[in-house]
């Protein structure tokens, strides 16, 4: 890493906490100037949490919340992931990705903000198919379209066989 991504990344950092300690948003480009338009979004100005899940017929869908810590940035795509054991080690992770529902839009770019989250859904079976196991993760690792660097989260997901489908980063919930 060079020293003026070093620099970049402990400013951003100091504006996450600016932010969260006196509820002021600061919003610069590289050059100092107001920003204009959103850049893609980066892993460390990322959370992702679970949000709600249904289920029905040995089918659950968990929803993933998406949201901002430093302004407004963008996401386009479908996010990864891996499955991790309450000891965060990686367990067999098998990603497919599809729209959902099925057969809805496929990858739009989102604007994400303090006040505009993103959402995408996570789906897997829990009954296993021949000699399939479904050991239960308790964390997951995830992280945005086209990022490198995940974030960690805590969700109970018993895929068997390891079988995740994701759908395409969205602006709105899907219920």
């Amino acid at each position: 890493m060079n020293l003026n991504m070093a620099v970049r990344i402990v400013l951003m950092a100091t504006i996450a906490v600016l932010t969260c300690v006196t509820g002021v948003r600061v919003w610069t480009n590289s050059a100092g100037a107001a920003a204009s338009s959103p850049s893609r979004c980066a892993n460390y100005q990322l959370f992702i949490r679970p949000a709600s899940s249904q289920g029905a017929t040995g089918h659950i869908y968990l929803q993933f919340r998406i949201g901002d810590l430093l302004g407004p940035c963008t996401l386009m795509g479908y996010p990864g992931a891996e499955l991790l054991d309450r000891n965060f080690r990686s367990m067999t992770t098998h990603v497919s990705q599809a729209p959902f529902p099925e057969g809805g839009p496929g990858p739009k770019q989102v604007t994400l903000s303090h006040q505009h989250p993103a959402f995408f859904v996570m789906h897997w079976s829990h009954f296993p198919v021949g000699n399939q196991t479904c050991p239960t993760a308790r964390n997951v690792m995830l992280w945005g379209p086209h990022l490198n660097l995940p974030v960690v989260t805590y969700a109970t997901i018993d895929a068997c066989g390891g079988n995740v489908t994701v759908s395409p980063v969205a602006a709105k919930k899907f219920w």
